[in-house]
């Protein structure tokens, strides 16, 4: 028995030491430099690098806005509160007005409308002999035609700034006086959308500015995204003339521009911008399916008075064969229609009488009196073409 004992403690005294020398041997081994294989490496990220920063933090300092430039030719004064507006004008000269303005002279009809539909009237003190609408603008100083105003009035009356379609006689004793002159010709219709632009910021009315431009791209809109689908075998022919007989609006005169983009080809083949005379021969030969006369309206022009101008061009010698007569497509309209804010109209008007079926929902008769009451605030009668 007590040998027994003595060869259990010799095994334990064994085992203890097994154990405490496999204990030295893996303290003792080299750590092993290799991950595992199943095991991805994790990046080491040494001091100096800087942290990954997530996409939406913002950073530290705003970034400094870059200025955006306007799409019309018009820039302020870099300051909170403008001081200043720039207008590079049709003559390719900058023009610089400081602001605010208060008193304005605008010596043709486009300005005095765009800047009552802006609701900046009150600030109009000097206007040309043109400019009739709306009604009230009659109380306001007049200074006679456009091209010859009366400058010493227009000096007396102190203005911040002059509006003009073109230059005027007198033009740089007005500048002389330090009063800014801007001159933009808004006859052509695709500078009407910067002009407004330019207006608002001028007279601090932008929204309305952007309220009158949504309008017309509105209507502008539905004629051209009608009308592009056409071939050209789908476009009528017209002949346009205007208020003396066989004179004709070119390609690049307003009138011109308009019946094109309204669906129409001009028989007239001219690059002109003005009006060109033609021959009774050439219309007869070219047959137009529609003719479109220019008429001088009055307040009380009716349908007695359209229909006069309609019958004195069916009864020209030859005209009976035209197209356009023997298939009543000969219209009259007010010159109203072709340029400044009521354009939109116009090309409408335009657009339905070529191509009625393309137009059913449309009725431009209504569209001219809303709009009038939209930016006027004043009833609009009258009829502006006929049939």
């Amino acid at each position: 028995m007590k040998t027994l004992h003595v060869i259990l403690t010799l095994i334990l005294a064994a085992m203890a030491l097994t154990i405490a020398l496999y204990g030295a041997f893996i303290y003792l081994k080299p750590a092993t430099t290799t991950a595992p294989t199943d095991q991805p490496a994790l990046p080491i990220t040494t001091p100096n690098e800087n942290p990954t920063i997530q996409p939406n933090t913002s950073p530290t300092t705003p970034p400094t806005p870059t200025p955006t430039t306007s799409p019309t030719t018009t820039t302020f004064a870099s300051t909170s509160t403008p001081t200043s507006i720039a207008i590079k004008d049709d003559t390719g000269a900058t023009i610089t007005i400081p602001l605010p303005v208060h008193r304005i002279i605008a010596l043709d009809t486009a300005h005095v409308e765009i800047l009552c539909a802006l609701g900046a009237q009150n600030m109009i003190v000097g206007r040309g002999s043109y400019c009739n609408f709306p009604l009230s603008i009659n109380d306001v100083t007049n200074l006679g035609s456009y091209v010859n105003p009366n400058v010493e009035t227009a000096i007396e009356l102190q203005p911040d700034v002059i509006l003009a379609t073109t230059t005027c006689d007198g033009l740089s004793q007005l500048q002389n006086a330090g009063i800014p002159v801007v001159i933009q010709n808004l006859a052509n219709n695709s500078v009407l959308v910067p002009a407004i632009h330019f207006l608002g910021q001028l007279v601090n009315s932008q929204d309305n500015a952007t309220t009158l431009v949504n309008w017309i791209n509105h209507y502008t809109t539905i004629v051209t995204s009608r009308i592009a689908p056409l071939s050209a075998n789908q476009l009528p022919t017209f002949y346009a003339e205007q208020a003396i007989e066989w004179q004709t609006p070119g390609s690049q005169h307003v009138v011109g521009q308009l019946i094109v983009a309204a669906g129409g080809i001009n028989i007239i083949n001219s690059s002109s911008a003005n009006a060109i005379v033609v021959s009774p021969e050439s219309i007869l030969e070219q047959n137009p399916q529609y003719i479109f006369k220019l008429t001088v309206s009055t307040d009380t022009a009716d349908a007695t008075f359209y229909q006069t101008a309609i019958n004195s061009i069916n009864t020209r010698t030859g005209f009976s064969e035209i197209t356009a007569v023997k298939s009543g497509n000969v219209y009259t309209y007010d010159y109203t229609l072709v340029q400044g804010l009521r354009y939109p109209v116009g090309l409408l008007y335009f657009a339905k009488s070529m191509h009625p079926d393309l137009f059913t929902d449309i009725d431009p008769a209504t569209i001219l009196p809303g709009m009038i009451e939209q930016f006027f605030g004043i009833d609009f009668p009258g009829v502006y073409l006929y049939p």
